[in-house]
Order: structure tokens, then C-alpha cells, then sequence
């Protein structure tokens, strides 16, 4: 889907429909706790979401601050702070920090430019790039670039800007066509993998007394759900299961005997930086400290040696 804010880069204000609602939290966004509010996705929008090396733009959804916006597939979902719900089939007015949005089609059109200009002149292609509030950053296919190139590309970019070229942006419908498509494809892709992943585990003999399986391609629950509703009920195996995103947040599940999950749930929970409950054989928690997965996998593997003991 090509989203309002691509098609025109300049619009400010824009009414769209709200299409669904959901409670959500943002981790990292309150001074103490996550900032509590709604996952909001809209017909269209003007907001844009993260990606392509470009942070997401900040804005109002009728009246209500936006904090973060995130593409999934081919819907934008808007973190909004709020009280209240936003009704879905209502319109609601979209605002964005328009001196932000400026700053980043300011940079994002520079590194354009810088990426052209090395390309052309040195043969040198962009490996990645990222936008940041103070520093954007290119990465180019090279160990080393020299002081006169680098003074050479200045000069240059100052020259082109001073002509004051036209700069024009185009949209391809079939490329973000093939995109979505793409991104079906994965979905469905990952669904097989976690299939396949729980049906191994079910016909393993004999049963291990915990598995762990952890995936850092983003934080999907439904991958978890997958392959926990093809393991089947292994009431002897505890199951410690993660997927974690780009930014190092993710999604938790432990499944087992309801004893052991009284047991250590709480304890992993706290180690991750999580937030969950548990209920019978399963606990599940959103998590941010994905760096001690394997602290928790210790005291798993801990718990269980000193049972046999």
C-alpha cells in the first residue's frame, strides 16, 4: 500500500478513518514505566512510519499525540497516548510535526544526493544509512574513503543545492505492490517454519526436560502460537520461547508444568525487563532486555540439573 504521506511529502493535515483500536504500551516512552496508550490503524495516513533508514514522523490523531508509527505489511499502526479509545468507523484529523517531517526530508534528500554523487563519481555504492536527531550517517562499500573525496562530494553537493535543482519524488504502485506480496509470502513463509519447528519437537523421543527457541527477525507472537499449537501439550517439557525485533524488544512465552511456572515465570519475567502474568501451563510477557536470554536460560537449565540431583 502507498500511504497518503508518500504520495504527497508536503501534506500537513489529512482526515482519515479509524479502522481498529487496541490497547497497547510503549516501551521506553514513559520516564518510569511504558507509556500507556492505543495501537491505532487508520484507512490511510499522513504519518510517516518508520523505515527505509528514516525515523517515523510525531503527530496528532484527533487531538491525540502520536508517539510512534511502525508499518506492518501494508497497514501503518500509530502509537497514540490516551485515555480513551479512538472509535473505530469514526474520522479523525491528522496533524504531523511538520518542522520534524522537514528536517527529515531535508537529510533524507542530502543523503540522496551524497549516495548519487559517490556512486557516479567513485564507483562506491551505499550500504546502509540511518537518520538521526543530530548525526545522519552513510555507509559506504569501501574500507576506507579518502579526505579529498569526501571534500570533493562537499563541493559538489553545495554547488548542486546552491543551482537550486528541482527534486521530484515518484512512487512506484507496482513495486509496493510486489512489496505487500513479498511480505504475504514471509508471513507465510514463517508460519511453515514454526510448523515444522513444533512438529520436530512432538516427535522427538524422548521428550527434553526444557527447549528453548529464540528468533531475532521481529517480534512476531504469532510465529509462538504457531509452533506451540503444533507441539501439541508436552506437560513434561519446559518451553522457553522468544522473538525479539530490531530494536531489542520482543515477545516471551513459557509453557510447562503449572508448578514450574509459578516457579521460575515471575523470576525470568523480572530478568528479561518484562511485563506479563501467568496462568496455568503458560506465561507470556513483552520483553526489553533480550540481552540476558541467556541468564534466563541458565536459570532454566540451573533449576533443572539441581531437581536431578
Amino acid at each position: 500500500m502507498v500511504f497518503k504521506c508518500q504520495e504527497d511529502s508536503f501534506l500537513r493535515e489529512f482526515t482519515s478513518r479509524v479502522l481498529s483500536c487496541e490497547e497497547a504500551e510503549l516501551p521506553g516512552a514513559g520516564k518510569d514505566a511504558p507509556l500507556k496508550g492505543y495501537n491505532v490503524v487508520c484507512e490511510d495516513t499522513i504519518i510517516f512510519p518508520e523505515g527505509g533508514g528514516q525515523p517515523c514522523d510525531i503527530g496528532y490523531l484527533g487531538g491525540k499525540r502520536v508517539h510512534n508509527v511502525v508499518r506492518k505489511g501494508d497497514i501503518a499502526v500509530h502509537f497514540v497516548e490516551s485515555a480513551e479509545p479512538l472509535c473505530p468507523g469514526e474520522e479523525v484529523r491528522q496533524l504531523i510535526d511538520w518542522e520534524r517531517r522537514k528536517d527529515h526530508m531535508q537529510q533524507h534528500s542530502g543523503q540522496h544526493l551524497v549516495t548519487a554523487l559517490f556512486e557516479r563519481e567513485y564507483n562506491l555504492e551505499t550500504k546502509a544509512w540511518w537518520l538521526g536527531s543530530e548525526t545522519c550517517y552513510i555507509e559506504l562499500g569501501a574500507k576506507d574513503v579518502a579526505q579529498e573525496q569526501l571534500d570533493r562530494i562537499e563541493r559538489m553537493c553545495n554547488d548542486l543545492i546552491a543551482e537550486g535543482k528541482k527534486v521530484s519524488v515518484s512512487v512506484s504502485t507496482v513495486l509496493m505492490a510486489c512489496l505487500t506480496k513479498y511480505q504475504r509470502q514471509v508471513k507465510a513463509l514463517l508460519k511453515d517454519i514454526a510448523i515444522t519447528e513444533g512438529e520436530k519437537l512432538k516427535s522427538t523421543s524422548p521428550k527434553p526436560k526444557y527447549f528453548f527457541l529464540h528468533r531475532t527477525d521481529g517480534s512476531d507472537a504469532e510465529f509462538l502460537t504457531n509452533f506451540l499449537r503444533s507441539a501439541g501439550n508436552l506437560p513434561d517439557t519446559f518451553m522457553f520461547l522468544t522473538t525479539v525485533d530490531d530494536t531489542a524488544n520482543g515477545q516471551m512465552i513459557l509453557q510447562g508444568n503449572p508448578e514450574v511456572i509459578t516457579k521460575l515465570g515471575g523470576e525470568i519475567c523480572e530478568l528479561l525487563g518484562g511485563k506479563g502474568n501467568g496462568k496455568g501451563n503458560t506465561f507470556r510477557a513483552k520483553i526489553t532486555n533480550t540481552k540476558n536470554i541467556k541468564k534466563a536460560e541458565s536459570l532454566i537449565a540451573k533449576y533443572f540439573d539441581e531437581i536431578e540431583q
